[in-house]
């Protein structure tokens, strides 16, 4: 029993423990705190930063949506004055209450920017400019064989003559950078595969590679009442070639409406590269329509889709404004502080002033008309060249 007793004293006999062993302890511990410490670090700076990204794209998420809204304001904007513009156009809408030169709602009784209640994100329109005399006119004809036709009414915004002396045409492929459907025209600075000068044939659209051709069409008659026979018309055919000379001649020579140069095959000043948007352009000599005479201009894209521009100088040269035509419509809209600015032309000439064609069909057809009151000869001629 004795012996036990002195088996467990052993045991549990304190130890008596080494400088050493007790500073091994204390380093160890302070290693574990610092240890901890650079851990909480990394933690709390990766947190920090995962609140930044996430702040971040909630700040983006608020921009897009407002910056969406705001477009759509803008948008609305648009359609207010398209609104406004027609009514003004019929008579019921006056100039005063357009407000075609300030920032101000058209017609405050019938229209308000106002598009959302008043709060942290409210949306509206904030400005609205309409100018009715651009100094060019711009259109987009999305697919080939299109039309758009303008009453020309010039404005000299200098003090000088309104007389028309030069009406210019530029038009490039409304396609995107590097094709035009095919691979052939570039856009964005690169080649335009343009035809060769000498050849002026009209071939048919499988068989076409090129820019759009332009078809010109210049219609003039008499300011005051007026016959059939007092309507003179002047048609060109414009190509995009490779050193075309881009100049009409007179197309009214002489000062004679009556003398008007037509049916011809012109070939554009266009070049390889398009530096502005535009790759080729053609100039008309306007200078024999006489003063007493209205002017309309047709323009039609065979073959390709285009955007085209049109401008007119005077015979000094002085850059002339176009009134009536188009209208450039130019609204800002607002959601919260984020702002986007919408411009739109509008075109304000009649486009069913004249027919595209006078019988069209989707198959061939035998041109063999007649013209007659009787409704019994409204039937096929049996001894006809066409029968029904």
């Amino acid at each position: 029993m004795k012996s036990v007793m002195l088996k467990l004293m052993n045991i549990y006999k304190p130890r008596n423990l080494s400088r050493s062993s007790i500073m091994t302890r204390d380093q160890a511990g302070a290693a574990s705190i610092i240890i901890v410490l650079f851990m909480s670090i990394i933690l709390t700076v990766v947190t920090i930063g995962f609140l930044r990204i996430a702040l971040n794209e909630q700040r983006i998420s608020t921009d897009d949506d407002l910056s969406t809204r705001a477009f759509y304001a803008a948008e609305s904007g648009i359609e207010d004055a398209r609104r406004a513009i027609r009514e003004n156009l019929v008579g019921t809408l006056t100039d005063a209450e357009l407000n075609a030169d300030n920032c101000d709602v058209p017609s405050v009784v019938r229209y308000s920017s106002i598009l959302s209640d008043s709060g942290e994100f409210d949306a509206e329109y904030s400005c609205m400019l309409i100018d009715f005399t651009p100094n060019s006119l711009r259109s987009e004809l999305s697919s080939a064989n299109q039309s758009r036709q303008y009453e020309i009414k010039p404005i000299n915004p200098s003090s000088g003559s309104a007389q028309i002396g030069e009406v210019i045409l530029s038009w490039h492929v409304d396609a995107p950078a590097g094709t035009d459907g095919d691979g052939v025209v570039s856009i964005g600075g690169g080649p335009v595969d343009l035809r060769a000068g000498s050849d002026l044939s009209i071939p048919q659209t499988t068989n076409w590679d090129f820019p759009a051709m332009m078809r010109v069409e210049f219609i003039n008659y008499p300011t005051a009442n007026f016959g059939r026979s007092d309507i003179n018309s002047s048609t060109s055919f414009v190509s995009p070639a490779v050193g075309g000379t881009g100049s009409s001649g007179n197309v009214f020579p002489g000062g004679n409406p009556n003398s008007a140069v037509n049916g011809r095959v012109l070939t554009a000043d266009c070049v390889d590269t398009n530096n502005n948007d535009f790759a080729c352009s053609m100039r008309f000599d306007m200078s024999g329509l006489p003063a007493n005479r209205n002017l309309e201009v047709r323009i039609s894209n065979l073959y390709s889709a285009t955007t085209f521009e049109m401008t007119m100088e005077s015979p000094a040269g002085d850059p002339l404004l176009f009134d009536e035509a188009q209208a450039i419509v130019d609204v800002t809209g607002r959601a919260g502080g984020v702002f986007r600015r919408v411009e739109a032309v509008l075109d304000l000439s009649d486009p069913d002033l004249l027919p595209d064609f006078a019988v069209q069909s989707a198959e061939d057809i035998c041109k063999d008309f007649s013209f007659t009151d009787d409704i019994a000869d409204f039937r096929g001629q049996l001894n006809s060249s066409c029968q029904f």
